[in-house]
């Protein structure tokens, strides 16, 4: 147990191969039934593959970008070779995280849809005539931005070049932290005191945007790609995302 509430979990390295961090922000101790069970499944297919793994959670911090500088600070002070950021409501296929570490690239992520629905793109489908059965297929947005629509962005491996994406499923090696430390400045936080964190993620404002507000994850891609560090999304992998729903009159409470 971790001065914050979080749990740690070190099943080492497998032999001289690559090792993973997995590191969960988990605000309230919740987390949804698909990341556990993927979770649950993750040990045996890294050992199947020969990749060794690391484990930490932050149960209790409100504020995301807090509990990620840390748990970056702990992936920084273990052996492992990658961090690899999944979200508590994230449903996952361990093996896909085994090939995001073979296809060897410095930020490599998984898309997962936004937990909203599309209602517009529904409604096209079905005026486009889209078959009843293949309109859910048209409901979801991701979360992800391309760069553009370029077939150089796409590598050999089918990994495409992207210019942000959430941190949901993200797998980034040792290096990049390395190459950023100097970009970013450190802050003492009471939790950990003694320790000073790097503020690798953070909220910012984006001059080239029309001066958007940029939330962590894509503060945090922003820094690599400034530094010439390249993000890539894996269409193969295949996540999805847990949510609340309000069936019913979603305005309000009924009338009497």
């Amino acid at each position: 147990m971790t001065a914050d509430g979080g749990q740690n979990l070190d099943m080492g390295p497998v032999g001289a191969g690559p090792s993973v961090f997995i590191a969960t922000p988990m605000y309230g101790g919740m987390a949804a039934g698909t990341y556990t069970m993927a979770l649950a499944h993750t040990p045996a297919a890294f050992f199947k593959n020969g990749v060794g793994l690391y484990y930490s959670c932050v149960l209790n911090d409100s504020l995301v970008t807090r509990a990620r500088n840390y748990l970056t600070y702990q992936f920084l002070q273990s052996p492992a070779s990658h961090l690899m950021w999944i979200d508590a409501d994230i449903g996952f296929d361990p093996v896909d995280i085994v090939r995001m570490v073979q296809a060897d690239k410095d930020i490599v992520c998984g898309i997962y849809p936004k937990k909203e629905i599309h209602w517009q793109q529904v409604a096209q489908a079905a005026r486009d005539g889209v078959p009843a059965e293949r309109l859910r297929d048209h409901e979801r947005a991701y979360v992800v931005n391309l760069i553009d629509d370029s077939p150089d962005r796409i590598s050999d491996d089918g990994l495409v070049e992207i210019a942000n994406a959430g941190t949901g499923f993200m797998l980034i090696k040792r290096g990049v932290f390395e190459a950023l430390s100097d970009d970013v400045p450190s802050y003492a936080d009471g939790s950990t005191p003694g320790i000073a964190l790097k503020a690798f993620y953070a909220v910012s404002i984006d001059p080239d945007s029309a001066n958007s507000l940029l939330s962590e994850d894509y503060h945090f891609c922003r820094l690599a790609r400034d530094r010439g560090i390249k993000i890539y999304a894996a269409p193969w992998v295949r996540l999805n995302h847990m949510g609340t729903y309000i069936f019913g009159n979603p305005s309000g409470p009924p009338g009497p």
